[in-house]
């Protein structure tokens, strides 16, 4: 469902002729945007607790590839103009959902979701928030990706005003974000977590983002920016 939906909003964002429209369809992308959660919740499935961290930070390394791989996409389709990297995310987002649909298998038997009741309101956000530990996780995670997407949506203005960034150099920025995430998720995260503890390595990655954001909007240069952009994905 979620892919369905993240692939009919960037067909619509392609789509869209005027101002109105564009809030809408990105309004419907976050109304189906679960997929990642959902792959968190199906890696925790088919993992022992001691090997969790370790896949979770392969599937974080996939989302940094993503980051190479989009911005970089984004930027040589910049020259047919928004509609064109729009059209091509659906199509991805289209094959995603082809590829799950025929080739994922599910990872919990029929019994016991048929003995699953989920409820979708908001006392289970409340009990969730009402949980010692839960509960500032989520606090943690909610202020964290604030951070991080106040940064993603605003760094293309700074980009243009201040550095002199055009839409194919700013992919190119966010592709180099992309392979530190890479390098940090994929090769570093599964060894420190057993080494130092999910504990550390989270409040080690919130100062370093916190210290990065903080010297970003000095930076004289694209060059000198490039420093705390490096901060940022390792914190991330």
């Amino acid at each position: 469902m979620s892919l369905a939906g993240s692939a009919a909003s960037l067909l619509l964002s392609g789509l869209a002729g005027s101002l109105w429209l564009l809030p809408v369809a990105r309004a419907l992308a976050g109304l189906f945007g679960g997929s990642i959660a959902a792959a968190q919740a199906y890696i925790a499935d088919v993992t022992t607790p001691g090997e969790r961290a370790k896949y979770m930070g392969l599937l974080g390394a996939s989302i940094g590839l993503g980051f190479v791989f989009g911005p970089a996409l984004g930027s040589l389709l910049a020259r047919f103009g928004f509609g064109a990297a729009a059209f091509a995310a659906a199509g991805l987002a289209a094959a995603n959902l082809l590829f799950a649909f025929f080739r994922l298998p599910e990872t919990r038997s029929v019994e016991a979701r048929r003995r699953a009741h989920a409820r979708v309101d908001w006392s289970n956000f409340t009990d969730a928030l009402r949980h010692p530990s839960i509960g500032r996780l989520l606090a943690a995670t909610f202020l964290s990706t604030l951070a991080f997407v106040a940064m993603e949506a605003t760094f293309a203005l700074l980009g243009e005003a201040r550095l002199g960034l055009d839409a194919s150099r700013l992919g190119f920025v966010f592709a180099y974000v992309g392979v530190v995430m890479v390098i940090v998720q994929g090769g570093l995260v599964g060894r420190l977590a057993p080494r130092f503890g999910e504990r550390a390595l989270a409040t080690a990655g919130a100062l370093v983002m916190a210290a990065s954001l903080g010297a970003l909007p000095l930076a004289p240069s694209i060059w000198m920016a490039l420093v705390p952009l490096a901060g940022l994905a390792v914190g991330q």
